[in-house]
């Protein structure tokens, strides 16, 4: 497993009271092999949803662990959102598995 950190250069708003958004755009990842699959893991600095591309990924928890696979989602440039109801800064990172 290679484990790429998404941190740093993440933009966040508020797009209404209460609610949080926190966004950043990234490269996809080279795979080196058909096998290989990219999960997107962190977790949660509120309640909400993870979006790729404009994609709802996943609904997160407070606090809570996340993993999801990207792979098939991926663009040579995506754009990564988590919508929720508050929080501050979060670990994200996209896992390449084998």
């Amino acid at each position: 497993m290679h484990r790429i950190r998404l941190s740093g250069f993440w933009a966040r708003t508020e797009p209404s009271p209460g609610q949080v958004a926190h966004t950043r755009h990234f490269g996809a990842p080279r795979l080196n092999d058909l096998a290989e699959t990219v999960w997107l893991v962190g977790t949660a600095p509120g309640d909400g949803v993870v979006i790729l591309n404009g994609k709802p990924m996943i609904a997160v928890q407070n606090g809570a662990a996340f993993e999801v696979d990207v792979t098939a989602s991926l663009k040579p440039r995506n754009v990564v959102r988590i919508e929720t109801t508050g929080g501050e800064a979060m670990e994200l990172a996209l896992e390449i598995r084998s």
